[in-house]
């Protein structure tokens, strides 16, 4: 990861949620029929962690601020460009010279602007997603194509996906600038959205998976004791 690329720990999964939760049974809703979407999408979720499904992971990587960085992140996710990469529209790219064919790709996208502050502002969010041990590549790869559509379908942006570890996992760098000059300043309620649509695609390809909040994760947490197996089956 570029230097210039500013981390953002906060908003990363913690460690082990991969694997799932343990929780509590849920108390009753009442037997209310009026619920909301909102209400419904977490209740589901809540219990998609009850049952241990595994988490959606999406995590920020960093920024870059210049053409510089920009071309080497481009050459880190492509891994030269002996790893092809495929752009919003789906077409796959590679070659020693493919972080040019990007920048150019971008245009004025990729050119640094002066922010309030007189400093470079940053031109492109690098996003990794991650998928479970085992999965299939091949699925991973139009899940990984679907969700990018969802969550960046109006800017540009290039994705690889890479499969020497554990588990595969995607890396995109996603132009901060739109056609139109709008600039995308990400928030936790970003990336929680996007954690969302994430979770909600895979269980439709058939990867069950869940997106709960991580104050969600504490407040449904059981208490210490129950994390053991024996412990937990008297509870039960």
């Amino acid at each position: 990861m570029s230097k210039e690329g500013i981390s953002v720990d906060e908003l990363s999964p913690r460690k082990g949620s991969q694997k799932g939760l343990r929780a509590r049974r849920l108390p009753s809703s009442g037997g209310s029929g009026n619920a909301t979407g909102s209400a419904r999408k977490k209740t589901a979720m809540r219990s998609a962690a009850i049952a241990k499904t595994s988490q959606a992971v999406v995590k920020v990587i960093g920024y870059t601020h210049s053409q510089k960085s920009l071309k080497r992140q481009i050459d880190y996710i492509s891994r030269n460009g002996e790893e092809p990469l495929e752009n919003e529209v789906g077409m796959p790219s590679g070659g020693d010279d493919i972080a040019d064919q990007v920048v150019d790709d971008w245009g004025n996208k990729a050119e640094p602007q002066p922010s309030k502050n007189g400093k470079p502002d940053r031109i492109s969010m690098h996003l990794m997603i991650a998928m479970p041990y085992g999965t299939d590549v091949e699925a991973f790869k139009e899940i990984a194509r679907e969700w990018g559509e969802q969550a960046f379908g109006n800017r540009q942006y290039v994705f690889a996906v890479h499969n020497d570890k554990q588990h595969p996992h995607a890396h995109f760098l996603v132009a901060l600038r739109d056609d139109n000059g709008k600039k995308l300043n990400p928030r936790k309620a970003d990336l929680q959205a996007w954690r969302e649509s994430f979770a909600e695609i895979r269980t439709e390809k058939g990867y069950p998976t869940a997106a709960t909040r991580w104050s969600e994760h504490r407040t449904e947490r059981p208490p210490l004791e129950a994390t053991k197996p024996a412990s937990w089956r008297m509870l039960e």
